[in-house]
Protein backbone atom coordinates (compact mmCIF):
# COMPACT_ATOMS: atom_id res chain seq x y z
CA UNK A 1 0.00 0.00 0.00
CA UNK A 2 1.23 3.47 -0.84
CA UNK A 3 2.70 5.27 2.21
CA UNK A 4 0.72 8.44 1.50
CA UNK A 5 -2.56 6.51 1.45
CA UNK A 6 -1.66 4.94 4.78
CA UNK A 7 -0.85 8.38 6.23
CA UNK A 8 -4.18 9.73 4.96
CA UNK A 9 -6.13 6.83 6.45
CA UNK A 10 -4.37 7.22 9.80
CA UNK A 11 -4.89 10.98 9.91
CA UNK A 12 -8.58 10.61 9.01
CA UNK A 13 -8.97 7.97 11.70
CA UNK A 14 -7.24 10.17 14.26
CA UNK A 15 -9.44 13.09 13.25
CA UNK A 16 -12.57 10.97 13.67
CA UNK A 17 -11.49 9.69 17.10
CA UNK A 18 -10.57 13.21 18.25
CA UNK A 19 -13.94 14.59 17.11
CA UNK A 20 -15.80 11.80 18.88
CA UNK A 21 -13.83 12.31 22.10
CA UNK A 22 -14.45 16.06 22.01
CA UNK A 23 -18.17 15.61 21.43
CA UNK A 24 -18.44 13.05 24.21
CA UNK A 25 -16.66 15.41 26.61
CA UNK A 26 -18.30 18.62 25.41
CA UNK A 27 -21.95 17.50 25.25
CA UNK A 28 -22.49 17.03 29.01
CA UNK A 29 -20.77 20.35 29.68
CA UNK A 30 -22.96 22.18 27.17
CA UNK A 31 -26.13 20.56 28.49
CA UNK A 32 -25.19 21.60 32.05
CA UNK A 33 -24.33 25.18 31.02
CA UNK A 34 -27.05 25.82 28.44
CA UNK A 35 -29.79 23.51 29.57
CA UNK A 36 -31.43 20.70 27.61
CA UNK A 37 -33.79 22.99 25.71
CA UNK A 38 -31.09 25.38 24.48
CA UNK A 39 -28.64 22.60 23.65
CA UNK A 40 -31.24 20.94 21.42
CA UNK A 41 -30.99 23.78 18.91
CA UNK A 42 -27.29 23.26 18.28
CA UNK A 43 -27.63 19.81 16.63
CA UNK A 44 -30.75 21.01 14.79
CA UNK A 45 -28.84 23.93 13.29
CA UNK A 46 -25.86 21.69 12.47
CA UNK A 47 -28.09 19.17 10.68
CA UNK A 48 -29.68 22.02 8.74
CA UNK A 49 -26.31 23.20 7.46
CA UNK A 50 -25.23 19.62 6.70
CA UNK A 51 -28.11 19.28 4.29
CA UNK A 52 -27.12 22.53 2.62
CA UNK A 53 -23.53 21.24 2.50
CA UNK A 54 -24.55 18.85 -0.26
CA UNK A 55 -24.59 21.88 -2.56
CA UNK A 56 -20.98 22.68 -1.69
CA UNK A 57 -19.84 19.13 -2.33
CA UNK A 58 -21.64 18.97 -5.68
CA UNK A 59 -20.14 22.27 -6.81
CA UNK A 60 -16.66 21.29 -5.68
CA UNK A 61 -16.77 17.95 -7.48
CA UNK A 62 -18.01 19.41 -10.76
CA UNK A 63 -15.57 22.32 -10.68
CA UNK A 64 -12.69 20.01 -9.73
CA UNK A 65 -13.41 17.65 -12.61
CA UNK A 66 -13.44 20.42 -15.20
CA UNK A 67 -10.43 22.24 -13.76
CA UNK A 68 -8.42 19.03 -13.73
CA UNK A 69 -9.21 18.47 -17.41
CA UNK A 70 -8.18 22.05 -18.20
CA UNK A 71 -4.93 21.60 -16.25
CA UNK A 72 -4.17 18.40 -18.14
CA UNK A 73 -4.80 19.99 -21.52
CA UNK A 74 -2.75 23.04 -20.43
CA UNK A 75 -5.44 25.30 -21.85
CA UNK A 76 -5.13 28.59 -19.92
CA UNK A 77 -8.19 30.19 -21.53
CA UNK A 78 -10.44 27.26 -20.65
CA UNK A 79 -8.95 27.13 -17.16
CA UNK A 80 -9.67 30.81 -16.59
CA UNK A 81 -13.18 30.48 -18.01
CA UNK A 82 -14.04 27.51 -15.78
CA UNK A 83 -12.63 29.19 -12.68
CA UNK A 84 -14.41 32.51 -13.28
CA UNK A 85 -17.68 30.80 -14.16
CA UNK A 86 -17.52 28.73 -10.99
CA UNK A 87 -16.84 31.81 -8.88
CA UNK A 88 -19.77 33.71 -10.42
CA UNK A 89 -22.01 30.66 -10.01
CA UNK A 90 -21.13 30.32 -6.34
CA UNK A 91 -21.76 34.02 -5.77
CA UNK A 92 -25.18 33.65 -7.43
CA UNK A 93 -25.94 30.60 -5.26
CA UNK A 94 -24.98 32.60 -2.18
CA UNK A 95 -27.28 35.47 -3.16
CA UNK A 96 -30.10 33.01 -3.86
CA UNK A 97 -29.59 31.28 -0.51
CA UNK A 98 -29.50 34.61 1.31
CA UNK A 99 -32.75 35.68 -0.31
CA UNK A 100 -34.47 32.38 0.47
CA UNK A 101 -33.24 32.35 4.08
CA UNK A 102 -34.47 35.81 5.09
CA UNK A 103 -38.09 34.78 5.60
CA UNK A 104 -37.47 31.46 7.40
CA UNK A 105 -35.01 33.02 9.83
CA UNK A 106 -37.30 35.97 10.56
CA UNK A 107 -40.16 33.54 11.25
CA UNK A 108 -38.13 30.74 12.84
CA UNK A 109 -40.41 30.62 15.89
CA UNK A 110 -43.32 29.76 13.54
CA UNK A 111 -41.38 26.91 11.93
CA UNK A 112 -39.95 25.28 15.07
CA UNK A 113 -41.02 25.58 18.69
CA UNK A 114 -38.71 27.97 20.49
CA UNK A 115 -39.19 29.23 24.04
CA UNK A 116 -39.92 32.97 23.89
CA UNK A 117 -36.87 33.74 26.03
CA UNK A 118 -34.56 32.12 23.45
CA UNK A 119 -35.97 33.29 20.10
CA UNK A 120 -33.31 35.96 19.54
CA UNK A 121 -30.40 33.65 20.46
CA UNK A 122 -31.65 30.80 18.27
CA UNK A 123 -32.05 33.19 15.32
CA UNK A 124 -28.49 34.40 15.87
CA UNK A 125 -27.30 30.77 15.96
CA UNK A 126 -28.95 30.04 12.61
CA UNK A 127 -27.66 33.28 11.08
CA UNK A 128 -24.09 32.48 12.16
CA UNK A 129 -24.27 28.89 10.91
CA UNK A 130 -25.63 29.98 7.54
CA UNK A 131 -22.97 32.69 7.31
CA UNK A 132 -20.31 30.09 8.04
CA UNK A 133 -21.75 27.88 5.32
CA UNK A 134 -21.73 30.74 2.81
CA UNK A 135 -18.07 31.42 3.54
CA UNK A 136 -17.33 27.74 3.00
CA UNK A 137 -18.98 27.97 -0.43
CA UNK A 138 -16.56 30.71 -1.45
CA UNK A 139 -13.69 28.72 0.07
CA UNK A 140 -14.70 25.70 -2.00
CA UNK A 141 -14.01 27.57 -5.22
CA UNK A 142 -10.57 28.66 -4.08
CA UNK A 143 -9.61 25.24 -2.73
CA UNK A 144 -10.60 23.36 -5.88
CA UNK A 145 -7.59 24.62 -7.83
CA UNK A 146 -5.27 23.18 -5.20
CA UNK A 147 -6.95 19.76 -5.36
CA UNK A 148 -6.95 19.79 -9.14
CA UNK A 149 -3.22 20.51 -9.15
CA UNK A 150 -2.53 17.77 -6.57
CA UNK A 151 -4.41 15.18 -8.67
CA UNK A 152 -1.95 15.69 -11.49
CA UNK A 153 1.11 14.97 -9.36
Amino acid sequence: MNRQILKNILSNGLSFITNMALMLALTPYLVDCLGVMAYGFIPLAAIFTSYIGIITESLTISINRNLTKAFQSNNRNELSEIYNTSLITVILVIVLLLLTMIYPINHLQDIITIPSSMVYEVKILFILLITSFLFSLIGAVYSVAMYAKIELI
